[in-house]
């Protein structure tokens, strides 16, 4: 009886531990320029000559990751609620983006600099958007979030909203029109021309040397 218990406990280790160990899943999918990353997902954007990607999962199975794409745009979701220690990764290859989303909680990042000639940034509660970027005109709004950006833009016109927080020191600009509403906070470096508004507790701070400043509300320069 004893030996039979042990062998129970045992086989229930063994399934345990296989439950435990990371899933992995290849698909392929249509032509897509927009991504959105929905609750919990983790997204890494790799630039290739075929749109396809990956999907790695830990304690959860794969079909609880659904991919799929409307319009031009390809979604990425959970089919069931996050559980405890559930880790969803999705490495996602693109020709082209013009349109990056994160849904609450969720967290997008690229293995490379992201090149376009416009691209729209989103960011919702408690998500985060980090990215290298070369683009010539970059719009972004965030919402109790974190979007940070490095490399270089000619214009940029961004909201932060709610505790949202833009960390754009280290990404240059000529223009930018940046906003920080209800303690949204902003960094930002522009060298021609910034416009910056605030209101109820935003803040922005900005360097660069702009040769031209539009200012309302808690706008100050980088010490």
């Amino acid at each position: 009886m004893k030996k039979i218990a042990l062998l129970c406990i045992a086989i229930i280790s063994v399934i345990n531990v296989i439950a435990q160990e990371p899933k992995s899943q290849s698909r392929n999918v249509g032509s897509f320029n927009e991504i959105y990353a929905g609750k919990g997902v983790n997204v890494t954007l790799i630039e290739g000559d075929k749109e396809k990607i990956r999907v790695d999962i830990e304690n959860a199975d794969v079909t609880d990751v659904i991919t799929e794409i409307k319009g031009r745009k390809l979604e990425i979701k959970l089919k069931t609620k996050i559980y405890k220690d559930m880790s969803v990764m999705v490495y996602a290859t693109y020709k082209s983006l013009k349109a990056i989303s994160a849904g609450t909680g969720a967290f997008i990042t690229s293995d490379n600099v992201l090149y376009a000639e416009n691209l729209d940034l989103k960011a919702g509660t408690g998500s985060s958007i980090i990215l290298d970027l070369d683009v010539k005109n970059l719009s972004a709004s965030l919402s109790s979030s974190k979007i940070e950006v490095v490399g270089k833009v000619d214009f940029q016109d961004v909201t932060s909203n709610t505790g949202g927080r833009y960390i754009a020191n280290k990404l240059t600009s000529r223009e930018a029109i940046i906003k920080a509403y209800t303690g949204g906070v902003a960094w930002v470096n522009a060298s021609d021309k910034l416009e910056a508004k605030t209101n109820t507790g935003g803040k922005i701070t900005y360097s660069g040397n702009p040769k031209e400043l539009i200012s309302k509300g808690n706008i100050k320069r980088d010490e």
